[in-house]
């Protein structure tokens, strides 16, 4: 009997995580992680005793560890993640918290928990990553509570630096690390959110950068740190448009829609 599609997904996050040496400090994760505490600042100002779910745990293994910064500000926070490699990679690099944080093995499009039940839910790169995007969207709806916040990002088709594109070239050569994924236009992942019965309160975008310079950034962490700095200047334009002007507020690599149930 040949393996299941859950079972493929999962051995390749499986291989994934254990190739694949994390990049907490790059300063391109640290760009990354500034944009997603004012994100989640702006439409979750109270996080205190919010129960608050994310729905992978790749960023908490190898990125950016929002769930820690959500956590710190007194969320009781629940993580998901299908792959047992990242689940026990996480697991070692919890921080001791004074509140409650779960950490569990669980797959988006078939979430464990019952109806109405969470006060928040993060979910910033997960859904692309499978065909069944409108299936995982359905569940993070049920177990929302009415009138809570999801934030949900993907990979923007019109990314101004052409990041589909490079990733398409890359898996052309086998170089891209990621696997399956998908990007959307802004139009055609509104309407399928909307589909769901969310209500779009808000559009944002993360990483507005090129996906080169991202990449050389990770590089240069790992095998040439002698060259971060001249990479961080290399950033300062892009976090200075992101930050000063409207247009590219909202012209990110991820695309993010905060939404309301």
């Amino acid at each position: 009997m040949g393996k299941s599609e859950f079972e493929d997904i999962k051995d390749f996050w499986e291989r994934t995580a254990r190739k694949i040496k994390a990049y907490h400090d790059a300063p391109s994760t640290k760009i990354y992680l500034n944009q997603e505490k004012a994100l989640i600042g702006e439409f979750f100002p109270h996080l205190k005793n919010l129960f608050f779910l994310k729905t992978d745990l790749w960023n908490e293994a190898k990125n950016t560890q929002i769930l820690w910064w959500i956590n710190a500000r007194g969320a009781k926070a629940v993580g998901i993640d299908i792959s047992n490699e990242v689940w026990r990679e996480v697991k070692a690099k919890r921080p001791d918290s004074s509140w409650p944080l779960w950490l569990m093995l669980a797959d988006a499009r078939q979430l464990p928990f019952l109806n109405d039940t969470f006060d928040g839910i993060y979910s910033m790169g997960t859904v692309e990553h499978f065909p069944e995007t409108e299936k995982a969207l359905k569940e993070i709806y049920r177990v929302l509570k009415p009138q809570a916040r999801a934030v949900i990002g993907v990979p923007n088709k019109h990314d101004l630096f052409l990041r589909p594109l490079q990733v398409f070239l890359l898996k052309c050569f086998g170089l891209y690390a990621f696997g399956y994924e998908k990007s959307f236009t802004r139009q055609a992942f509104s309407q399928m959110v909307k589909k769901q019965g969310f209500r779009i309160i808000a559009e944002r975008s993360l990483l507005f950068m090129p996906g080169w310079l991202r990449l050389l950034d990770l590089f240069c962490y790992h095998h040439l740190p002698s060259l971060l700095p001249l990479i961080k200047l290399f950033f300062k334009p892009f976090v200075f448009l992101y930050e000063r002007i409207g247009f590219f507020h909202r012209r990110g690599y991820l695309l993010v829609l905060v939404l309301e149930k």
